[in-house]
């Protein structure tokens, strides 16, 4: 049996102004893929991710590359899967990333595993699963208001390092990057399309996803950044230009500010990958690296290093509390889980999502030999 490749991606980040989901996306960027999206509804432990669990397991039998979705909430839970190699997508689309389909029966299913529970059941702990469900929601919101507060000690310092930084030599810098990775091709008639995705994410376990692991199979350009430096506006120059050539780009943004932070062309396999003290970006495959230090004035800098010190260990606090606050909310979302497995006849379940999984097999063996 031959494996097709992996990667470890989010569709979902804790981020400082907020849940953000890019879960939505799959109904309306894939359209060149052909996807045949199969959206999961059910409450917590009806078995969403096990099924996702089941269908990887049925790409890697017929050798299909994935995109294997974390869930930013639980990061050993899987949200979905995508393979557009398989022409199938799987994704749980139940809060906070609810989806519904756009084109139902032609391009999306709705897989409802709420058949299969037992009301009556779930109506004897109603009191207790509004509690859970209330106590959940309220360290996510305190979750959010330590997130809020670092975003705005981020801030500070961002204002501290624009002050020192040379846009103009950054912005040559992103131009002649752009054309070493694409000065060779034209611009296209058909311009190319761009995927989202979180390559990182803040989770109750810390902050997750690596880097090396989704671009280890392309020539990469790294750009080093410390706290307060942004490389979007370079990602952006050559994001733009690859897609005016007619590429299709997959943009990987900041799973605390949403800023696009890696940028990656598939059919050149090359990224420009951002790495920092939260994500680096390091190995033999690495091509290229530059520090993006060396468009700070120096002096301006060194005239506030103490109050980027001081920012940085506030804003350490502020993550590591808001990380605690989720780590308390997916507590409460065990007991929710305990609940509803005690709720489910899994007898029934199992026999009907085999069911399912031979109808995707079937999408999908038709999806490879077209």
């Amino acid at each position: 049996m031959s494996f097709g490749s992996r990667r470890n991606i989010f569709l979902g980040a804790n981020t400082r102004y907020g849940f953000k989901s890019l879960y939505e996306t799959l109904l309306t960027d894939y359209d060149n893929y052909n996807l045949t999206v199969y959206i999961l509804k059910g409450g917590p432990g009806t078995g969403k991710s096990t099924f996702v669990k089941k269908v990887i397991g049925l790409l890697d039998s017929l050798g299909c590359n994935m995109d294997i979705v974390h869930c930013s909430g639980d990061p050993q839970s899987l949200d979905g899967v995508i393979s557009t190699e398989g022409g199938i997508a799987v994704v749980d689309g139940t809060s906070p990333h609810m989806i519904d389909p756009k084109c139902p029966g032609a391009r999306e299913e709705i897989i409802n595993l709420g058949s299969f529970w037992d009301t009556s059941f779930l109506i004897r702990y109603r009191d207790d699963i509004i509690q859970f469900m209330k106590d959940k929601s309220d360290y996510y919101k305190r979750a959010y208001h330590y997130l809020q507060a670092a975003g705005i000690i981020y801030d500070d310092t961002v204002n501290i390092m624009e002050e020192s930084f040379e846009k103009n030599k950054a912005y040559l810098f992103a131009s002649n990057l752009a054309d070493e990775i694409l000065g060779d091709f034209e611009p296209s008639l058909s311009l190319g399309k761009d995927k989202k995705f979180f390559a990182t994410a803040i989770t109750p376990a810390g902050l997750m996803g690596s880097v090396n692991e989704i671009f280890r199979d392309d020539k990469v350009y790294s750009i080093d950044t410390t706290m307060g430096m942004s490389t979007s506006s370079i990602l952006e120059v050559i994001k733009v230009r690859a897609n005016l050539c007619g590429f299709n780009t997959e943009s990987f943004l900041c799973g605390f500010d949403t800023k696009l932070e890696h940028i990656r062309i598939p059919e050149l396999k090359t990224a420009v990958v951002s790495s920092n003290p939260y994500h680096e970006a390091s190995g033999s495959d690495m091509y290229y690296e530059y520090p993006l230090e060396g468009f700070l004035s120096e002096y301006n800098v060194l005239r506030a290093k103490d109050d980027i010190k001081y920012n940085s260990i506030r804003f350490d606090e502020l993550l590591n509390k808001a990380v605690r606050m989720m780590s308390k909310s997916k507590r409460e979302h065990a007991k929710l889980e305990e609940i509803y497995i005690s709720s489910m006849d899994f007898d029934e379940l199992n026999s009907y999502l085999e069911d399912v999984i031979k109808e995707i097999e079937g999408v999908i063996q038709m999806h490879l030999s077209n």
